[in-house]
């Protein structure tokens, strides 16, 4: 349990974290896109102004100019460019400006190349384009987010790992009195049965003497504290992981018709009946054990609070690739909405009543525990004062 917690809590953390690195890494990459971006316009810029003060004397790096002009006499549109020959070729100057010509935007962008077009003599149709290869600037950006995105992770690790030391310091104390408190009824039950079994013994020599009802009560409630303690001791067991879990395939169809054949005697003798709907020959790969004992509490459980002279149903059926084991019994105290608490400690859906069926309390728990130890899936529905149905999933 502490240990789910404790899994639980470095999760959270480590989700809110991780949102909060990936919207900084996110506005890191945007800002550095932007200031980039407004780098390349502010030398597209720049550049046009140079060259209206310079003339086809500028030469920029990593740019190219181009004026476009009109020959009124040929109805044409004639151009004269510059650029930076150790970045550009003459056959992508002549692809930049085809392409930018019939772009209908002023501005865009061509592979790696960001361009611009301005109007310097609207009235003899002048125009100016000037392009920039941002091939440098990229990999610039792209080493920065690289470094930001590492640094990035270095920094998440070292979280990870001061969430994994801080929950540790967190939950020890949870984990210590948990300690103390299982502990506590591991040896409270073994200090229990000895005492127990002396007043079982004493009351069985007792019992044809005088006053046998009154030994016949002491019997009876020191057979509900039998139960108690075994039932304490097994939920000590599974809390400190001491259960031993085999794993082996066996028919599980012939397991649950021979674990349910006794109860059958049990029923008859409160005037119930157990009715068996057993699909053949299902196959189960796990502890055998476990399947025989959470078999055993959900009869004993139906038994226990079905209504009179009714009948208990358990079916074992195939859904898809899952088995499923269910039981059902007519009446149920337990409110609709309270239908997971039944698996519950000592859980009671009437507080103001004792517990005068025999049981302790702690069967169902008993069932869950061994189902999450299984891996198994075990789930609850009442239908107050109707029915209770339990099912076990495989």
């Amino acid at each position: 349990m502490i240990k789910k917690a404790q899994i639980t809590f470095i999760s959270i953390t480590m989700s809110i974290l991780l949102v909060v690195f990936v919207l900084l890494f996110g506005a890191s990459v945007i800002l550095i896109s932007s200031v980039n971006d407004y780098h390349i316009d502010h030398i597209l810029n720049d550049t046009a102004n140079n060259y209206s003060k310079l003339g086809s004397n500028i030469e920029e790096p990593n740019c190219i100019v181009v004026l476009f002009t009109h020959n009124q006499e040929t109805n044409s549109t004639e151009y004269t460019y510059t650029y930076d020959e150790e970045v550009f070729t003459k056959s992508d100057v002549e692809y930049i400006i085809e392409q930018a010509k019939a772009k209908p935007y002023d501005s865009g962008s061509i592979d790696s190349v960001r361009y611009k077009i301005s109007t310097i003599d609207p009235v003899n149709r002048e125009y100016l384009l000037v392009a920039y290869d941002t091939t440098q600037n990229h990999e610039v950006i792209m080493s920065k987010i690289y470094r930001s995105l590492i640094f990035l992770f270095i920094v998440y690790g070292a979280l990870f790992y001061g969430a994994y030391r801080i929950s540790f310091m967190l939950f020890q104390p949870i984990r210590e009195t948990l300690s103390k408190q299982k502990q506590f009824i591991s040896n409270a039950s073994h200090e229990l049965k000895t005492p127990l079994a002396v007043i079982s013994a004493n009351a069985e020599v007792l019992k044809d003497q005088q006053n046998a009802e009154w030994v016949k009560n002491i019997q009876s409630q020191t057979d509900r504290m039998n139960v108690l303690v075994n039932d304490m001791l097994t939920l000590a067991k599974m809390d400190e992981g001491k259960i031993n879990l085999s794993k082996m395939e066996f028919n599980l169809s012939e397991e649950v018709i021979n674990t349910a054949l006794p109860f059958d005697a049990v029923a008859f003798e409160k005037g119930k009946s157990i009715e068996l709907d057993v699909c053949p020959d299902i196959k189960l790969l796990g502890d055998l054990q476990s399947t025989k004992t959470i078999v055993s509490i959900l009869l004993d459980n139906a038994i226990k609070h079905s209504a009179e002279n009714s009948v208990i149903y358990l079916t074992l059926a195939k859904e898809g690739s899952k088995t499923v084991l269910t039981v059902k019994n007519d009446g149920s105290a337990v409110p609709d909405q309270d239908s997971k608490k039944v698996f519950e400690r000592f859980y009671r859906a009437d507080k103001s009543r004792s517990r005068e069926s025999g049981g302790s309390g702690l069967g169902l728990s008993i069932a869950k525990s061994i189902s999450d130890a299984n891996k198994w899936h075990i789930t609850a529905n009442s239908r107050l004062n109707e029915s209770m149905t339990i099912k076990v999933t495989f």
